[in-house]
């Protein structure tokens, strides 16, 4: 398995959340389920449901995504650590966070570009 400094895998963690995919353990989670059932019903973005959904439909229905995905207990040692149950219970605050530093440092065209368009791009 890849190992890296703790400090680098915070990092990346945190700024894998600010692509708004979810919070880095429900991410993780979902990752490992798509790979445990690649290519069938059970995948969480299988292309069983066409197109859009493997692109992006996964985690805008969130409904579905956790009916896919089970109690993301393939995650535990995600869990253990205080860092990734900080930024499961302050996701949401982290991505407003980031939106509003972009408008504070550039205005509305650098929270566009490089929030929303960003987001959608990547």
């Amino acid at each position: 398995s890849f190992v890296v400094p703790k400090w680098l895998e915070y990092a990346a963690a945190y700024c894998g959340a600010l692509s708004i995919q979810g919070d880095p353990m429900e991410w993780a989670s979902t990752h490992r389920y798509h790979h445990l059932h690649t290519d069938t019903p059970k995948d969480p973005h299988s292309t069983y449901e066409g197109a859009w959904w493997s692109h992006a439909g996964w985690f805008l229905d969130n409904e579905m995504t956790l009916t896919r995905t089970e109690d993301h207990s393939n995650a535990k040692e995600m869990k253990a650590q205080p860092f990734y149950r900080f930024m499961q219970k302050t996701y949401n605050w982290h991505i407003l966070l980031s939106f509003a530093l972009l408008y504070a440092f550039g205005g509305l065209p650098a929270m566009i570009w490089g929030g929303g368009v960003r987001t959608c791009i990547v």
